[in-house]
């Protein structure tokens, strides 16, 4: 079979360190594609040099998350509750939304609706309580009412926390009185499911997830040196809108003036990308390939 270099393209982008997916989740042929590209000799050596290259590439933002950016799109000012802390972050939504309505990751990816089910809520949230975007809030509620089915279905991909995130999302837009297309009984199910989680221990990158003062009060003595919650824009975003604390506001400022009016899922990133390829190199069995740079690392 003639590959198509775009498809080859595709595979090789496959074991970077994509926040939604890990290797248990690929589908077989990828897994089986992959190897054999990389194990094909001096034709395919351009593709493990990229791959090396990618470790002292890591730690610049990443690609805009419209899911973290939305919520700092929520923060209201400190001396005025009326007004955005961020409105670059307001106007960064209103201008990315995708044709189908929803704010997606890859809105061609038939397994990432989950990813942009949480998204998508999290920018309808924003839009909402700034009154701003009306017509996008519909198309972004017909999107939810379309793939609503995909919240609970185990052969999506389940993006890190999304049972703690998601049904968090929908008590907050439930509370904020905007009427959602989702079947009563999903609710339930999504809301049951995350009290089961939340009770487990999850904290720290699923702050936003949380509820009730107790759970806030322990989360925010897991604040990093660098003002985060876990590297994570959103969680600390959570942490500002519950409670003005500088330190969250600098962090979220400082990647700001780096992405200028979005932010990525995670910052900063190194650590966190090298070790997540380096697992991904070890699941797929590939890892001698690139001994030295994990060495380093």
């Amino acid at each position: 079979m003639q590959l198509k270099p775009k498809v080859i393209g595709e595979v090789a982008e496959v074991i970077t360190p994509y926040p939604l997916i890990t290797p248990s989740q690929y589908p077989k042929w990828v897994i089986i594609l992959i190897s054999l590209l990389l194990q094909k000799g001096d034709k395919y050596s351009m593709k493990t040099t990229r791959i090396s290259e990618m470790f002292a590439k890591v730690d610049k933002p990443s690609m805009s998350s419209s899911y973290d950016t939305a919520w700092l799109a929520m923060v209201p000012s400190k001396g005025c509750k009326d007004k955005p802390l961020f409105p670059e972050c307001v106007e960064w939504i209103m201008e990315n939304q995708r044709p189908d309505g929803s704010w997606s990751v890859d809105p061609y990816h038939p397994l990432l609706l989950k990813d942009s089910l949480s998204s998508t809520l999290a920018c309808l949230l924003a839009l909402h309580k700034w009154r701003v975007g009306q017509d996008m809030v519909k198309r972004g509620l017909k999107f939810i009412e379309q793939n609503s089915w995909a919240a609970n279905d185990e052969r999506q991909l389940t993006p890190i926390g999304f049972d703690i995130i998601f049904p968090g999302l929908v008590e907050q837009a439930i509370e904020h009185g905007i009427t959602l297309p989702l079947d009563p009984s999903l609710v339930n199910e999504l809301l049951e499911e995350r009290e089961k989680k939340v009770g487990r221990g999850h904290i720290g990158y699923v702050l936003e997830g949380f509820d009730g003062e107790s759970n806030w009060k322990d989360a925010m003595k897991r604040q990093n040196q660098n003002g985060s919650f876990a590297n994570s824009p959103s969680s600390t975003a959570a942490a500002l809108l519950h409670n003005y604390d500088i330190k969250c506001h600098e962090y979220l400022d400082s990647i700001l003036r780096l992405n200028y009016n979005a932010v990525p899922a995670v910052y900063p990133v190194t650590i966190y990308n090298n070790l997540r390829m380096i697992d991904n190199l070890q699941q797929l069995g590939i890892e001698r390939l690139f001994k030295d740079q994990i060495e380093i690392v």
